[in-house]
């Protein structure tokens, strides 16, 4: 006698890829489509930009504080700052990023 079930939906959790006393951004994926937050943690506000697209393109900050953060572009999204201490590395950036916005 075979059992089958239905695999459950699979949730994926916010990936936070820049953090600090001040704010934090974070990719989300829900049913209305895939955003980038920013919050505001000294008013707890945040903003949401809808992410249009699938590229995902990883370098060097030219900012004097380059060995902890790095820029993303992220689909439409350009130049956002993300925390080094965060990932592995890079790759490990790009391919959580990419694991987020596949259909």
């Amino acid at each position: 006698m075979d059992i089958f079930r239905d695999a459950p939906d699979l949730e994926i959790p916010p990936l936070v890829f820049f953090n600090t006393k001040k704010q934090q951004s974070r990719l989300t994926v829900g049913d209305d489509g895939c955003f980038i937050e920013l919050e505001n943690k000294a008013d707890s506000s945040v903003k949401r930009y809808r992410v249009h697209g699938k590229d995902v393109n990883v370098r060097a900050s030219d900012k004097p504080y380059k060995d902890r953060i790095g820029l993303v572009d992220i689909g439409d999204r350009r130049n956002w700052l993300y925390s080094k201490k965060l990932f592995l590395d890079d790759s490990d950036l790009q391919e959580q990023v990419k694991l987020r916005l596949m259909p």
